[in-house]
């Protein structure tokens, strides 16, 4: 008989599933997000146990003979395959082991319904992120008897003996600990991935294997792609890598050149959209896409203004150039104003003047050296768009970053609710938030190399397959859109 006095709700209300099929699933879900879910399945004609996931494929793969000396398992990871002897783990009385345990964080659970989901049998998710769920597979001669967890299911293997998965809310590990990898830049790669999941293995000393599952960032329901287009989305982050690669390429980062004070000016104005950029792919993989979108903007009109200055004559370039900074000194100066009427300070007014009036003698210096009579302005964001065919990055940059310095539009994106319940939103992990800001920054930026590769005659050879892989993933994250916002449960919302 299987007794348990850890009655959750979930036990309450959830049937047992036939017990002694070959195979059967189990995960995590609050009915709306899922976790992935787990199938463990016996082979037919030997004691074998293999543990599958549905994004992780078959990662644990354990034979179980007669003689315990031939025990071995697989283990299969991005990095390669382990397979190796397996000391059978110890016997905990009344002949049952410790097989493997599934550590799920509430991270984990941040996925939309799969296929095949009514198939699944599906645990409460944690109530907050200090609990866990624990999934545990026994091998037993028989059903034991459960005191503290839920039974989920068994199946039989060959010998006659089987393999139990049991489950309970476990407190969260406390404190921290080291995960040792071969190529921590790598995984640290990987869990920025969108949907990607990391299992990190270990074992017990009782001989248990353990995986814990580490992704990235919760997700709102609201945010997933009904129709499955995660995979579409998820090549944003990549790509983005390659991106800032080729971004700090060209020119080598730390390098000195010899430029003139003109090309010295832009190649500070080119700089910072490399550092914008790299700040963008931080905050996108850290769930922000709505501040990523505040820089994303600023490298959309910097590189509005390299292009033009690239279509410029040397004149008008030195003109254009020498004119910014003009205006940029002038509006310091008129803003130090404002602060002497209400905070003077005669060392610090003395040293801005120095300053400012250095930056005057230095433009009437070019000036006279580049043979500039007049300086120039640069037209405005709208013309420069129009001029070189951006007006979809011009719209796209000005409504994005409306919905994130605009004030009541700022503040309902940060919520989401139905039926008059409310929702605020700290992070967000949505796919197409992240890809459009992505794109936008990434299309910008490398526009912005382009531009300024021709002006300093540099070599920029690889930008140009990455501005069209740029366009190509720009349509394909719209194509995916449109199936989003056609899908039943969009139109029933």
């Amino acid at each position: 008989m299987i007794e348990s006095r850890w009655l959750s709700p979930w036990l309450a209300t959830h049937p047992r599933l036939v017990l002694g099929d070959r195979s059967f699933r189990f995960g995590v879900s609050d009915g709306e997000l899922f976790s992935e879910y787990w199938k463990v399945t016996a082979t037919a004609g030997r004691p074998e146990l293999v543990i599958a996931g549905n994004r992780t494929g078959h990662f644990f793969h354990a034979t179980m003979h007669e003689r315990e000396e031939y025990w071995h398992l697989k283990i299969s990871l991005p990095s390669g395959v382990i397979e190796r002897p397996w000391r059978p783990p110890d016997v905990i009385p009344p002949g049952v082991r410790r097989l493997v345990q599934l550590v799920l964080p509430i991270e984990a659970v941040r996925h939309s319904r799969p296929r095949r989901s009514q198939r699944v049998v599906w645990y409460p998710v944690p109530p907050n992120s200090g609990t866990w769920v624990e999934f545990t597979i026994l091998h037993t001669p028989s059903p034991p008897a459960i005191a503290n967890a839920d039974l989920l299911d068994s199946v039989s293997l060959a010998d006659g003996t089987a393999v139990v998965v049991i489950a309970r809310h476990a407190p969260a590990e406390p404190g921290s600990f080291t995960i040792p990898a071969e190529d921590p830049d790598e995984a640290r790669r990987l869990l920025r991935q969108p949907g990607i999941a990391m299992l990190v293995h270990g074992v017990h000393p009782d001989g248990c294997i353990w995986f814990l599952q580490l992704e990235s960032a919760l997700r709102d329901t609201s945010t997933m792609s009904p129709t499955g287009d995660e995979q579409v989305y998820g090549r944003i982050t990549p790509f983005l890598e390659r991106v800032e690669a080729q971004l700090l390429a060209v020119p080598p980062a730390g390098q000195f050149m010899d430029v003139s004070p003109i090309q010295g000016e832009i190649m500070t104005w080119y700089a910072r959209t490399r550092s914008l950029f790299s700040a963008v792919r931080v905050l996108l993989g850290a769930g922000y896409p709505e501040e990523a979108v505040i820089l994303a903007r600023s490298i959309f009109e910097t590189s509005l203004q390299l292009e033009y200055l690239a279509a410029a004559n040397e004149t008008d370039r030195a003109a254009l150039v020498l004119g910014e900074v003009s205006r940029a000194t002038a509006a310091f100066r008129q803003l130090d104003e404002q602060r002497r009427l209400e905070r003077p300070d005669a060392e610090q007014d003395a040293d801005v003047d120095r300053h400012l009036d250095e930056r005057v003698r230095m433009i009437q210096r070019a000036q006279r050296r580049f043979g500039v009579p007049r300086l120039r302005r640069f037209p405005g964001d709208h013309a420069l768009a129009r001029r070189f065919g951006h007006m979809g990055s011009y719209f796209g940059s000005r409504l994005a970053s409306e919905m994130t310095h605009g004030g009541h539009l700022a503040q309902a994106s940060r919520r989401s609710g139905r039926d008059g319940e409310l929702k605020v939103v700290h992070r967000s992990d949505d796919l197409r938030q992240t890809a459009g800001v992505g794109t936008l920054a990434a299309e910008a930026a490398l526009h912005a190399q382009r531009a300024t590769a021709e002006i300093m005659a540099w070599d920029a050879k690889d930008v140009e397959a990455l501005i069209q892989e740029c366009a190509e993933l720009d349509g394909a994250f719209e194509d995916a859109a449109n199936r989003d916002r056609q899908h039943p449960s969009r139109q029933a919302t």
